[in-house]
């Protein structure tokens, strides 16, 4: 490529925004060509190796090709998009592109790869580089800006070609001025990059903290280290143990809803740091509690079905169907806070033993049959109080882990902007 700059050109009237000398506003249909046509005379033997990248491929964070696959030449060489080494891979299809699946090409064999059909390929031409292309369709602005361009029906939405054939992008004169923004920008994504790679294993080492605690204190070696008490009964003779009921049919009838009974499913049982069901999916009316059960609040509820093992105690009374079951302690031999950890430690037993491949479940019986440790009320309630106090620092640990990552993204995305508008 020549270092030499373009020829003199007034700015398009959506270009208003100032440049720095020297810069001019091109349209991306000018700087690159965008979806080349496969050389004529592409003709490898149907065996030769090739480089094959899926949308997975494409690292969404970091923004570069993450694992390209080897294909014979015969399985790509119909239905799949060309491209060669250094073009601009960018994805095209909802919800690929606001994700930011976008890569320069590399590493290809022979120089040369086939990948999926929802990417458009973008080949710089003279006098720009494929590295400030990726930057300009990087930035989230770009993408939002994509996405009032979407066309096709909602789930298959697309941009279209021409959109980025006609998007305006601001182009320094001359080579040298893109090599060292692009410079100046990969030294600050490394420094980001180490960032969220330290953010990543707090978060892992977070993510261990909980678990590990559960074993130390209801692993089968563990009780002695933490009482004396050894009394161990099945969950039945310490709880009443009922599974959720709606009888009828059809199960999503609105002559049952509306009301002021809430209607509690599995995605509404709390998360990772959470202990109390505190919202429900729906709500049933009269009609509707009359063809349920209705549970008091404190009630421990789990999952039999899909997500088993996940648990959560009710803050309100409510209604549940059947694959949820309610269950309430004897409250003379057994602390539902304390019932609540145990069974969140069992929780791995019980997705174990789930029979079935795609709808697996748990019946009542595994439940009530379930082994439960029993130290003193005193003990109880001084393990729940110790879990929920840890459970409640990983949870701020959490926030702030998530707070931390989304800065990171904005700092990247304000790094971007600014490179682009020769601001950095």
């Amino acid at each position: 490529m020549s270092d030499k700059g373009f020829e003199s050109r007034e700015s398009p009237g959506i270009g208003d925004a100032p440049l720095p000398a020297g810069w001019q506003w091109r349209t991306l249909g000018e700087v690159t060509e965008i979806n080349p046509r496969r050389p004529p005379r592409l003709n490898l033997p149907g065996e030769s190796l090739v480089s094959y990248l899926p949308m997975q491929g494409i690292d969404e964070v970091r923004g570069t090709i993450e694992a390209v696959e080897v294909r014979p030449f015969s399985a790509v060489a119909k239905g799949f998009t060309f491209f060669r080494e250094g073009d601009v891979l960018f994805a095209k299809i909802t919800p690929s592109m606001q994700n930011g699946k976008c890569a320069i090409a590399t590493g290809l064999l022979d120089g040369i790869g086939f990948g999926s059909t929802e990417f458009h390929v973008l080949r710089p031409r003279q006098n720009v580089l494929p590295g400030w292309i990726h930057i300009y369709l990087r930035r989230l602005s770009f993408r939002r800006e994509a996405m009032n361009h979407f066309q096709g029906a909602v789930g298959q939405q697309r941009v279209p070609e021409d959109f980025l054939r006609s998007v305006l992008i601001p182009v320094p004169g001359s080579l040298t001025v893109q090599r060292q923004l692009l410079e100046r920008v990969s030294s600050y994504m490394t420094e980001i990059g180490e960032a969220r790679e330290y953010l990543a294993r707090i978060h892992a080492d977070t993510a261990r903290v909980l678990p590990a605690a559960l074993a130390e204190i209801f692993g089968p070696a563990a009780a002695p280290r933490i009482s004396q008490q050894r009394v161990v009964k099945q969950l039945h003779e310490v709880a009443t143990l009922a599974r959720g009921r709606f009888s009828a049919r059809p199960r999503n009838d609105p002559k049952f809803f509306g009301g002021t009974m809430p209607w509690v499913q599995i995605q509404n049982l709390p998360g990772e740091f959470n202990k109390y069901i505190i919202d429900s999916m729906d709500t049933l009316n009269p009609e509707g509690v009359s063809v349920s059960r209705v549970f008091p609040k404190g009630t421990l509820v789990i999952s039999i079905a899909a997500t088993i093992g996940a648990l959560g105690i009710l803050n309100m009374e409510a209604c549940f169907p059947d694959s949820l079951v309610g269950i309430n302690p004897d409250t003379a031999q057994l602390d539902t806070g304390f019932l609540f950890w145990q069974l969140r430690y069992h929780r791995v037993e019980l997705e174990r033993n789930a029979p079935g491949a795609t709808l697996r479940n748990i019946n009542l019986r595994t439940l009530n049959e379930l082994k439960i440790w029993l130290p003193s009320r005193s003990e109880q309630r001084s393990i729940d109080s110790y879990l929920d106090d840890l459970v409640t620092n990983l949870r701020h640990i959490h926030e702030s882990y998530v707070v931390d990552k989304a800065l990171l993204g904005q700092l990247e995305q304000s790094i971007l902007e600014r490179a682009i508008h020769g601001e950095l």
